[in-house]
């Protein structure tokens, strides 16, 4: 099944990830990856977390990644079946991969397993928070077809994406002081569990560069990933120092 809302407006796109191992271990079973397509018009992140830990958890994680950046323009319906059949030699793991598609100003979605995501829309009037729906089950185990949503995805839009090594209680209103990457750090940094793996992607719609303009710097700094602010850390109610 699929649900498609539409929206005209074009977006370029910032992200960052991060990802720490469970204390004890080296390697990490959560991994993370975006793929950028025609110029960054079109991309691909994946947030996936290897059942377990250790390196037969990153073991499966790696070949999510590698499949997912193989084959990141294929309809996600088909990617996550692909997932599934390549998943079925590891341990499994659980996944949600997002397209952003900036010419349409849009974020496609899939997910299978526990992988929390929000889409977080700062200048809304009405819901700011969207909780895309995943599906039970595990790819390379128990996998059933997967849901597929469209939701805009327009400028100063957030999609965030994270382990269950991650806990959410930051306040998402706070990312938009961060550069994407520095949005991911700081929540590793702050709400990861001791006890388990955690990662998480972060993504964000910057404006689109108009045909011919010189991009500002922090705008450019935006386009290729890197930082364009540091602002105060991203704690919610009640955290402690």
């Amino acid at each position: 099944m699929t649900m498609v809302v539409t929206t005209p407006s074009p977006v370029a796109l910032e992200w960052g990830t991060k990802v720490r191992p469970i204390t004890g271990e080296t390697v990490a079973g959560d991994a993370a990856l975006v793929v950028s397509r025609t110029k960054g018009e079109r991309s691909v992140a994946v947030m996936v977390d290897g059942l377990g830990h250790g390196a037969r958890a990153a073991d499966a994680s790696a070949v999510c990644c590698a499949f997912v950046e193989s084959n990141a323009d294929m309809p996600l319906a088909e990617l996550f079946s692909g997932l599934h059949r390549e998943l079925l030699r590891t341990r499994g793991a659980v996944a949600s991969v997002a397209r952003v598609v900036g010419a349409e100003g849009k974020v496609e979605f899939a997910g299978v397993g526990n992988i929390t995501s929000v889409l977080y829309r700062p200048r809304a009037t009405s819901v700011r928070h969207v909780h895309p729906l995943t599906i039970p089950g595990v790819l390379g185990s128990a996998f059933r077809n997967v849901r597929v949503q469209d939701f805009p995805f327009g400028v100063g839009d957030i999609f965030l994406m994270h382990s269950d090594g991650v806990r959410p209680s930051f306040d998402l209103s706070k990312l938009t002081g961060h550069s994407a990457q520095d949005a991911a750090e700081e929540i590793i940094r702050t709400h990861s569990k001791s006890t388990d793996d955690a990662g998480c992607v972060v993504l964000r719609g910057i404006a689109t560069r108009p045909k011919g303009a010189s991009m500002p710097p922090r705008a450019a700094a935006a386009a290729a990933g890197g930082p364009v602010d540091e602002r105060g850390p991203i704690r919610g109610t009640g955290d402690a120092e």
